[in-house]
C-alpha cells in the first residue's frame, strides 16, 4: 500500500482532463487511512452518475463503508462476544 500512496501523491489531480477515476482511488485508498467520510461523501456524489461502471464502483465502495459502519449492521450482530 506504501506504493500505492506514494505514486498517489505524485497526481496532480488538476492537470487530469477527468477528475472520476481520481475521486475513485481518492475514496478506494481512504479505506486505509482514517477518513473514510471522504470515501463516503465521494460515492454518495456519484450514486446517479450515468455511467453503470463508474455508478456501480462507487456503489460498490458505498456498500463497503455500510458494512463497516456498525449502525448499518443488523442489532444481532453487535452483542456478539458480550
Amino acid at each position: 500500500m506504501q506504493e500505492a500512496f506514494a505514486f498517489y501523491a505524485r497526481v496532480n489531480r488538476q492537470q487530469l482532463a477527468s477528475q472520476l477515476q481520481y475521486d475513485y482511488f481518492t475514496a478506494y485508498l481512504s479505506f486505509y487511512t482514517e477518513d473514510q467520510q471522504l470515501a463516503r461523501d465521494l460515492s454518495n456524489q456519484y450514486a446517479n452518475y450515468p455511467v453503470d461502471r463508474w455508478r456501480n464502483a462507487f456503489a460498490a465502495i458505498a456498500k463497503e463503508l455500510a458494512e463497516r459502519t456498525p449502525a448499518a449492521r443488523p442489532a444481532m450482530f453487535l452483542n456478539i462476544g458480550r
